[in-house]
């Protein structure tokens, strides 16, 4: 494994501390004035455009850093094949922990508006599918995950997906972008390149919109099937749609561990361990955190304790 250098663990975190703050007050305040563009300025001028300027005040190569490489077709295939299976997973974590809260609140999760007009479809397409894919990605794959792959890969990748999840900011949406960060952050160093990340990410996004605006489009003829359907309890409909997801999340697991393990190799790294191989390995001494630089983890930390104010607060408002 080469040495790739890349800002301090500390310098990521407060950059994902300072980030997490804007996002939570200025975007906030700019995206109740005005969703779309609030979020636009949100993902450009709040996330790209701050790691960006980092970037180049640290002097690095934007090309290098983020390893934007091309990637094949055969690759972009895989990708694609990869995110149609891991969105059931997902689906089917975040089912769960909704199932959960419900338990102990009435809260529920509005999340992003469904658009109802092929013109918002579009719309949302690009401000909620394609534009958190670009900007997101260079935080979190780019940034994040080429500090923190100090550590080796696959505690990076794991780490740096949790962290994903937590910048959020929403309990109801914390478990499926943390598996969807898994899957992303080994896209990104099977293929060497923020490109199939960022790929993954929108397809992700865009795949989830697509399906609620065809739900929506649908709902007089869904209303009439449940309506023809004979009634059964609740207790019954969750039983039933949580064994429907466990069988479809144990599909698409088997296809995703098939899909990684043939993922297409590059002629350069043909004598390369499969993905999991490589990425279960130690990092080397070469790669390994300056034993003079102790980490500090209170960005981390306080990150953490902003995510439980948010929600706790959130959920205060359904007692």
């Amino acid at each position: 494994m080469g040495y790739r250098k890349a800002p301090s663990i500390n310098e990521a975190n407060l950059v994902y501390l300072v980030l997490g703050i804007i996002l939570l007050t200025i975007g906030s305040v700019v995206q109740q004035m005005n969703l779309n563009v609030g979020l636009l300025i949100t993902e450009y001028g709040l996330i790209l455009l701050p790691v960006i300027l980092f970037l180049k005040y640290k002097r690095y190569s934007i090309k290098e850093f983020l390893r934007i490489n091309l990637i094949s077709i055969k690759e972009i295939l895989f990708i694609f094949l990869i995110i149609v299976f891991a969105y059931p997973i997902a689906v089917f974590l975040n089912f769960i922990v909704i199932e959960i809260i419900g338990y102990f609140s009435d809260a529920t999760n509005a999340g992003v508006p469904i658009p109802l007009t092929e013109k918002d479809f579009f719309i949302s397409l690009f401000v909620i599918g394609i534009t958190p894919g670009i900007c997101e990605e260079v935080l979190f794959r780019g940034l994040m995950l080429n500090s923190y792959e100090k550590i080796g890969k696959m505690r990076a990748i794991i780490f740096t997906a949790v962290l994903f999840g937590l910048f959020h900011f929403n309990l109801f949406n914390f478990i499926g972008p943390t598996f969807l960060g898994v899957i992303l952050g080994i896209l990104y160093f099977k293929t060497d390149s923020i490109i199939a990340s960022m790929f993954g990410h929108l397809l992700n996004n865009s795949l989830a919109l697509t399906l609620g605006y065809f739900a929506a489009t649908k709902l007089d003829e869904i209303e009439e099937m449940v309506t023809n359907t004979p009634s059964i309890s609740q207790n019954q409909e969750i039983l039933y749609t949580t064994i429907f997801l466990l069988v479809l999340s144990i599909f698409s697991s088997v296809m995703l561990i098939s899909l990684f393990r043939h993922f297409p190799v590059k002629a350069d790294k043909s004598e390369e361990k499969n993905i999991f191989d490589q990425l279960s390995e130690q990092p080397d001494d070469e790669v390994n955190v300056d034993h003079n630089e102790k980490i500090n983890w209170a960005p981390i930390g306080i990150v953490v304790l902003i995510f439980i104010f948010v929600n706790t607060m959130f959920f205060m408002q359904f007692q």
